[in-house]
């Protein structure tokens, strides 16, 4: 196998996210560009230079059906996974079987060992922000102890909180399934039905908390954004969604702060 350069794997990745707008399109599902990949359009017209991953968002109902359209086959390239076939997270995934990672801290899944696209699915959302605020920290409290089960004996952000998670609170999450934790994340996650909620956003991916809110009717309102050449759909309300996430989105954090790797190495067949 070959090992990829930044670029190689940002490619790889590009490829993926053409071949999900093409199932996408062939079943009348709706995705948009999410996160970093989507600040990547606005800013760059494609990938931030310095990262390494694609995110993209679907409603709950389009979501369960690209899933249930695709469970997984032998031989094919790329593959989705998802809870109910064995991903341990409470979103989806589709990955390239030609390729292989090296991950620092997390233990390897199904769709672990290969390069992906993380697929999250959004949600309903209370009208209530103290409601929305209680759901995402219960939220990250079930993302913590589930990244805790996942993780490699020994392995953290520091030498001591890989020994402490380890030896004090491992055995306490052995009596805990990583499917159970997940299977509570996705039930929270679906506490207010997509089509019944004025406010969507993403849960159980949903790392910036509150911020992921946003009013469906402008969620649901797609628009163009230029990709690496390309176009795809993202939401109306992207600038409000931006300055929720990154605050002054337009202006490139210091060197310092521009470290996304999420694995040591990645490699592909040739």
């Amino acid at each position: 196998m070959r090992q990829l350069t930044l670029r190689e794997v940002q490619l790889v990745e590009l490829d993926m996210l053409l071949e999900l707008q093409r199932r996408c399109e062939e079943r009348n599902l709706r995705f948009y560009l999410a996160g970093g990949t989507l600040l990547g359009a606005i800013r760059h017209k494609g990938f931030i230079p310095w990262d390494d991953d694609i995110d993209v968002c679907m409603p709950r109902p389009d979501y369960e059906r690209l899933f249930e359209s695709y469970p997984p086959h032998e031989g094919e390239r790329y593959k989705f996974q998802f809870f109910k076939t064995g991903f341990k997270r409470p979103f989806g995934r589709i990955y390239d079987t030609k390729t292989k990672i090296e991950r620092d801290m997390l233990k390897e899944g199904p769709s672990g060992g290969h390069l992906w696209i993380d697929i999250m699915p959004v949600d309903g959302l209370p009208d209530d922000m103290a409601d929305v605020e209680r759901i995402y920290k219960r939220r990250n409290f079930l993302d913590l102890l589930t990244r805790m089960s996942i993780a490699k004996p020994w392995k953290g952000v520091t030498p001591l909180s890989g020994a402490i998670r380890t030896i004090f609170i491992n055995p306490i999450l052995a009596h805990i399934s990583t499917d159970r934790l997940i299977g509570w994340s996705e039930q929270l996650a679906k506490t207010y039905p997509y089509d019944s909620s004025t406010y969507v956003g993403a849960i159980a991916g949903g790392e910036y908390g509150v911020a992921e809110r946003m009013l469906k009717s402008e969620y649901e309102q797609a628009v163009d954004v230029e990709f690496e050449g390309h176009t795809f759909k993202t939401y109306s309300c992207w600038d409000s969604y931006l300055k929720g996430l990154y605050g002054d989105y337009m202006t490139p954090p210091a060197d310092a702060d521009r470290d996304r790797t999420h694995f040591v190495g990645a490699w592909i067949e040739d």
